[in-house]
């Protein structure tokens, strides 16, 4: 999921519906969502990862929201 925030932040989070425990503690039941932002001014950066489980689509988001940028 990509969404626009501002011009120069986006949303790239993922929801992870898998996930049944929260920190190997605390049960959730309707899964995790990770919220990770892009910020693309004169440098970019990348607020927040997630777990490895969701890396595909984390790694799509990303690329998707660079547009061809470094």
């Amino acid at each position: 999921m990509n969404s626009v925030i501002s011009d120069t932040i986006k949303y790239i989070g993922v929801d992870d519906m898998e996930l049944d425990l929260f920190e190997s503690q605390y049960i959730i039941p309707n899964g995790m969502s990770y919220n990770s932002y892009l910020i693309l001014d004169e440098k970019t950066c990348l607020m927040d990862t997630m777990d490895q489980n969701e890396s595909r689509q984390f790694a799509e988001n990303v690329r998707y929201a660079l547009n061809g940028r470094d």
